[in-house]
């Protein structure tokens, strides 16, 4: 009876250590991951909502059955998001390849394009109840990035990203914003 208590305990807590792991949200698809290791290298990023769908309906149809000013404030909403995935990405790929805003700089080797297929709002809600776990409520994404040589044009890096979720907050751009950090550390 002991040994068959200790394999149970065994198990469970193996079952809690393995489910405990942190799932991956971001898979290579195809090419080379070397590209992220390469020193003192700059990759431009676009950002792609042309295909994105919300709740089930293209980008622009969702922001104007929101109204007049998300459609108004999209783009920047967007843009101040897409700051925490550049400081974030740089900070956690330090001793290799470097992002900046596509059109901000003249002189790089690759070309990242961020292709946003499906995106969940989230909602700012949750961060005020004290029960519900950090990201509830947060924004999630799935699509693919690309990875472009810029003087060949060959892809040279896919990914695929799978639901990553950031963490609530009350400001849909936050929300947005938490959610890219979240990519940035896991590719």
């Amino acid at each position: 009876m002991k040994k068959a208590f200790a394999l149970f305990a065994i198990t469970l807590l193996s079952v809690g250590i393995l489910s405990a792991r942190k799932p991956d949200h971001v898979s290579v698809v195809s090419g080379n991951v070397k590209v992220l290791g390469e020193k003192e290298t700059l990759c431009s990023v676009k950002f792609d909502y042309s295909n994105t769908q919300v709740e089930e309906k293209p980008l622009m149809e969702y922001l104007q059955e929101k109204g007049d000013d998300y459609v108004a404030d999209w783009d920047e909403e967007a843009t101040f998001a897409q700051q925490y995935f550049y400081a974030s990405f740089n900070d956690e790929n330090s001793r290799g390849l470097q992002v900046f805003a596509f059109g901000s700089e003249d002189v790089y080797a690759y070309e990242m394009t961020i292709h946003v297929n499906e995106l969940d709002m989230g909602e700012g809600g949750s961060m005020f109840n004290p029960f519900a776990r950090r990201d509830a409520g947060g924004m999630k994404m799935s699509g693919t990035i690309e990875f472009k040589d810029k003087e060949t044009g060959e892809v040279v890096l896919v990914l695929e990203v799978d639901e990553i979720k950031g963490e609530s907050h009350v400001s849909q751009r936050v929300r947005m914003g938490l959610m890219y950090d979240n990519l940035a550390e896991e590719i």
